[in-house]
């Protein structure tokens, strides 16, 4: 009876740890599973260099993804245009801003310079008795004689055109011309009705 108790005890020992081990074994399983699954729902960002990776990859907003294609949606520039009244003699008259001074000028398409006046190329600052009156022109009245000069630019209202040729006569006409050296810079011009079109 002693031999058999004491074997019975000695065997219960034997399973106990065996017993123990396997729970914790089991439990172990468990919680390394269910860790896994916490990693899996909320720390997938946090993978070692998911972040880095998302700051560095650039952003593409929708702005960027709708913007149209230059080529294909119109990137072209758009012409523009100003329109001069003819007045009550019948010429087209203007102001134009010649080197930053406001001229009055007639606007004629068979002049083949702007013409400045004597007056109008003292106010834009041309030293008269530097002018060499090489440049010879057929008019109505006869054969004139010119200077020829450089303008900086020449603007009427938002149209303005840099670097054009320009003459100023021996004999003073009394009136500045805006020519064809200025309107042969622009996109295109027409007459239409009592109306002069300038286009660029």
């Amino acid at each position: 009876m002693y031999e058999t108790e004491a074997l019975w005890r000695e065997k219960r020992k034997g399973e106990a740890a065996p017993g123990i081990g396997s729970v914790f074994k089991w439990l172990l399983r468990i919680g390394a599973v269910g860790a896994f699954g916490l990693f899996v729902i909320f720390g997938i960002t946090s993978l070692p260099g998911t972040r880095d990776r998302a700051a560095s990859e650039p952003a593409t907003s929708s702005a960027q993804a709708a913007a149209p294609d230059a080529k294909a949606g119109g990137g072209e520039k758009m012409e523009r245009q100003l329109v001069l009244r003819r007045a009550a003699n019948g010429h087209f008259k203007v102001r134009a801003y010649v080197n930053g001074v406001s001229i009055p000028f007639l606007v004629d398409t068979g002049a083949s310079d702007v013409a400045l006046s004597a007056e109008a190329a003292r106010q834009i600052g041309i030293n008269m008795d530097s002018l060499k009156y090489t440049r010879r022109y057929q008019t109505a009245n006869g054969t004139i004689y010119a200077a020829p000069v450089n303008l900086r630019d020449v603007r009427i209202g938002d149209l303005r055109v840099y670097d054009v040729d320009a003459s100023i006569t021996k004999s003073d006409l009394g009136v500045s011309l805006l020519g064809m050296s200025f309107l042969n810079r622009l996109t295109s011009f027409e007459v239409r009705g009592g109306e002069l079109i300038l286009r660029w």
